[in-house]
């Protein structure tokens, strides 16, 4: 029940994100579906860093697949659709451990926060160089003088 609720809240949140950046209302359904796939293969992975990676893929490797379909921009699945897996509260909490001289406690929270943050960057970065390299018309030139 607790994972359907945050399903919901996700898709609400995603979909709120969405209409706020003035994403065309045709492809807010795209966007809702693709957030809420990755964000729950994120928790039922366990919201660890292997997590943030997987759900960075999936959400990826979906907005890319929408946008060809749709022929419309990638990132205009992507900047709405990998919110609900950004680590807002990891740096919420660093921020009050730092204003606190809490600074053990503030580098442990922002090394975590950091490790998802870059493992969500790595893995949407992945995905899109891959699929830029089946959309190119011509990667290789041929050599000059053959």
């Amino acid at each position: 029940m607790n994972l359907i609720l945050e399903a919901l809240a996700c898709m609400l949140a995603t979909v709120s994100f969405a209409v706020l950046l003035r994403q065309p209302k045709g492809t807010l359904i795209y966007t809702a579906i693709i957030s809420v796939s990755g964000y729950l293969c994120f928790s039922l992975l366990g919201k660890g860093m292997d997590a943030y990676f997987v759900g960075g893929l999936l959400v990826g490797l979906a907005c890319e697949i929408v946008a060809r379909v749709k022929k419309v921009a990638t990132t205009l699945f992507l900047i709405s659709g990998i919110i609900p897996m950004v680590p807002g509260l990891g740096l919420y909490q660093t921020a009050t451990f730092m204003a606190a001289r809490d600074y053990e406690q503030a580098l442990r929270t922002g090394m975590d926060t950091l490790g998802g943050l870059a493992a969500i960057a790595l893995a949407v970065t992945l995905t899109g160089t891959l699929f830029s390299g089946f959309h190119a018309k011509n990667p290789l030139p041929p050599p000059k003088g053959e």
